[in-house]
């Protein structure tokens, strides 16, 4: 395989020649020099990927470039490539009139050097096989191709750094001189080199950081965080645990918990559990950054209520609620963990019962809609109220409710849900089972209208 580039090339050429130029074209690795880990803890780069590009430089027109290929050879105990792309050099619109073809293999030498194998060119007109249509050919300077490499080794001191040339070992330019007839084009090549420093591990304890909160509750989805650094600089641990204990004994081991954010800062997603006992409990966080450790505490209360702290729902999602608590931030809370009940409607707040205590929630935040009207044995008109968390039977007053209109056997009510209608005749049938079974559609009728005239008196 280490041929077949020049071969592919150079296998239609009726006739080969030395062309030359003015300037003479350059093939090069830009950077021309990749120094990794320029700092001298931090960071690793091992796994860390980046890219080098092979560029043509100072082509003239007048040498009608129409092909290149490269052997770029590397170091792959320091190095990997990830993949290799065509630039956009050739595909410039000027003189890409056919498409071009760009193919690479990357493959391994005898002596075990790395070697990547690209050749980019241009398609002739497909009917004649020449390029006699073309107006103007590829001129000045551009990318023939880009290499992404991964850094996979990284020496740490004291051992010395390391480095590698990134060096061609073949290249080829070739331009059309006419009909299928094609030239080599000569050329210089400037190789490139990759070195990476070698590791400096620190020698002091790292910094561990944690945020837990103050007071949390039964049922809450919390939130902790920790964060790593060395020197007052984030870096990512390479080993983290976390352990939460209650009175002196360990409650839960979180480490599988542990999820990275960014650099050096990571989270734990943990919902209290609701058999948890009241009181303190702590975090505990250990690290290790190569031979560098540290640890920290942080401890938090697990409250037994939020009664009197007027606690309210301002969202609902997917059984989630967020619940804001004046003076200590908002909260998330699994509303089936504690067992959260509407009990009670206040015009546009809703009282739910729980577990964890009292909490309230405007109605339209718990979809309240009204799906039924009744009355009671007592003349009372009710409504039901249908919720994200329950349904619940409780007087019209108490969503502000108004007969404002009768139209027939059709009533308009205005709530503090909205306004909906209800036939008479319904109520009445509903009504038939809350009162005495035999009693007769016109008695109820009468309660019925005595019902709507109390309410319009009100309303005046």
């Amino acid at each position: 395989m280490l041929v077949f580039v020049s071969l592919l090339i150079l296998a239609s050429m009726s006739a080969v020649q030395q062309a030359t130029a003015e300037t003479t074209p350059t093939i090069k690795v830009e950077p021309e020099i990749c120094v990794r880990a320029p700092y001298a803890v931090w960071p690793n780069y091992v796994n860390k990927t980046f890219d080098v590009n092979v560029t043509i430089n100072d082509v003239d027109s007048e040498e009608k470039l129409v092909a290149a290929d490269f052997f770029l050879t590397y170091n792959k105990t320091l190095l990997e490539v990830v993949s290799v792309t065509e630039g956009p050099f050739f595909q410039d619109p000027r003189w890409n009139l056919e498409g071009t073809l760009f193919i690479y293999y990357v493959e391994t030498l005898p002596d075990g050097t790395g070697v990547v194998l690209a050749m980019d060119l241009i398609y002739p007109n497909m009917t004649t096989g020449n390029f006699d249509d073309w107006l103007i050919f590829p001129n000045g300077s551009g990318t023939i191709a880009t290499i992404t490499l991964r850094s996979i080794y990284q020496p740490v001191a004291p051992e010395p750094s390391e480095s590698c040339d990134l060096e061609f070992s073949e290249t080829s330019l070739v331009g059309w001189i006419g009909g299928s007839n094609q030239t080599k084009i000569s050329h210089n090549v400037r190789d490139g080199k990759y070195k990476v420093i070698a590791l400096q591990l620190p020698r002091t304890p790292i910094d561990v950081n944690i945020d837990v909160g103050k007071i949390h509750f039964k049922g809450e989805i919390t939130e902790f965080y920790i964060l790593t650094s060395d020197y007052g600089m984030a870096v990512d641990a390479t080993s983290i645990k976390a352990y939460l204990y209650y009175n002196g004994t360990l409650f839960a081991d979180l480490t599988d918990a542990i999820e990275p954010v960014t650099t050096g800062l990571y989270k734990i997603a943990y919902t209290i559990p609701s058999d948890a006992k009241f009181g303190t409990y702590t975090l505990l966080a250990e690290a290790e950054f190569f031979e560098a450790k540290g640890t920290n505490i942080k401890s938090f209360q697990i409250s037994s209520t939020l009664e009197q702290l007027e606690a309210s729902i301002t969202e609902i999602n997917d059984n989630i609620a967020t619940v804001v608590i004046p003076n200590l931030g908002q909260i998330k809370v699994n509303l089936t963990a504690v067992d959260a009940k509407l009990t009670e409607v206040k015009g546009t707040v809703g009282v739910i019962n729980s577990t964890v205590g009292t909490i309230y929630a405007d109605i339209h935040t718990l979809n309240a809609t009204v799906t039924g009207l009744i009355i009671d044995s007592k003349g009372e008109i009710l409504v039901n109220i249908t919720t994200t968390l329950n349904s619940l039977t409780t007087k019209l007053d108490s969503i502000d409710g108004k007969i404002v209109e009768v139209k027939g056997d059709v009533a308009t009510v205005s709530t503090t849900l909205g306004e909906f209608e209800v036939k008479l005749a319904d109520t009445q049938s509903a009504a038939t089972t809350t009162l005495y079974v035999t009693s007769a559609l016109s008695a109820i009728a009468v309660i019925l209208a005595a019902a709507i005239l109390i309410l319009l008196t009100r309303k005046h």
